[in-house]
């Protein structure tokens, strides 16, 4: 099964070069400039009733409008959310938000990318499951 990935930032830009190195890698990617984390949108007391997870990887820019990354990752992950990777994609964090990011073992990405995120990538291909299903 080929790894996918889920990209939410409001730049066209940055949302198609992500994309574009995932294309060239071979993922499965869905973009959308809104925060489209799918429990985010169910009544607050839902949990995610998937048995499997949706998406490998879910890259989101950390300045959504009306939504903070972080708190949606942590609220995300509250809920049952089985993605395994987050990354979040500025960098314009404060040193408690760093803290929070290592504590929802959140990958941070500064814009523009650089080298770090092909490391990434390298590093987490290996770890991931092949044998994994992913639901939508």
């Amino acid at each position: 099964m080929r790894p996918r990935a889920f990209i939410f930032d409001p730049d066209n830009a940055y949302r198609y070069r992500i994309w574009e190195v995932l294309d060239i890698r071979g993922y499965e990617v869905f973009t959308s400039p809104v925060s489209g984390l799918c429990v985010k949108n169910l009544h607050p007391h839902d949990t995610c009733k998937k048995k499997h997870g949706c998406a490998d990887i879910i890259f989101s820019d950390l300045k959504i409008p009306g939504d903070f990354a972080l708190k949606a990752v942590e609220d995300q992950l509250n809920r049952g959310c089985k993605c395994t990777y987050f990354a979040l994609l500025n960098g314009d964090l404060s040193a408690e938000d760093w803290e929070m990011a290592k504590q929802l073992s959140c990958m941070v990405f500064e814009k523009p990318f650089t080298k770090k995120l092909l490391d990434w990538l390298d590093i987490i291909e290996k770890e991931m499951d092949t044998k994994r299903k992913l639901e939508v």
